[in-house]
């Protein structure tokens, strides 16, 4: 028997267990956006990476939780918020459903949005599949030496595939080449 929108009782525990499984961080707060009501593990891990205990939410995060809740309406969420605190995540909120003062959190690292993140360089940079992996384990801080052993190349391949990444991106260096990525993701956030 299913009762107003809830998965049957037989249900409950498969329904538990998949929500714990997600890669995406889901939590309950109170409308006051202090005190964490339900978190899967994914949510656990964020409010740990930011400092936060996983049963309460500190000032910074009321604050991000409280301006992505501005641009919610009823039933939706807004656009996602980037989150920097040594992982990258992408955060959105919205009330549990209209006229419910529990809001919703969901909450994305950055490494699930690694699809997208392929198709864009593919689609705005022209790169190849190759070049894409290179650019993601370069991302990932592997050396040179690193990225040969990985990919399985030459150091001489990595070289020209380096190459022609920094003259398709107008990057000179690593580091411009991060920025540019962590910049090129906000704006596809924004969308």
């Amino acid at each position: 028997m299913v009762h107003e929108g809830h998965p049957p009782v037989a249900d409950a525990d498969l329904f538990s267990r998949v929500v714990e499984q997600l890669e995406t961080g889901i939590f309950v707060c109170d409308a006051d956006l202090q005190r964490v009501l339900y978190a899967n593990a994914g949510a656990i891990e964020f409010l740990c990476a930011l400092g936060d205990r996983p049963d309460a939410i500190g000032p910074a995060l009321a604050k991000v939780v409280g301006d992505n809740l501005k641009d919610a309406y009823p039933g939706h969420f807004p656009r996602a918020i980037a989150v920097d605190r040594g992982s990258r995540y992408y955060l959105r909120a919205k009330y549990l459903s209209p006229g419910d003062r529990h809001v919703l959190v969901n909450v994305a690292r950055h490494v699930s949005r690694e699809q997208e993140t392929r198709a864009l360089l593919h689609r705005r940079f022209g790169l190849s599949g190759r070049e894409v992996d290179v650019v993601h384990w370069l991302n990932q801080g592997f050396t040179n030496e690193q990225l040969a052993r990985q990919l399985r190349v030459s150091l001489g391949t990595i070289k020209q595939h380096l190459n022609h990444v920094f003259a398709a991106m107008g990057v000179r260096s690593r580091t411009q080449l991060v920025a540019l990525l962590r910049q090129v993701a906000d704006e596809e956030m924004r969308r």
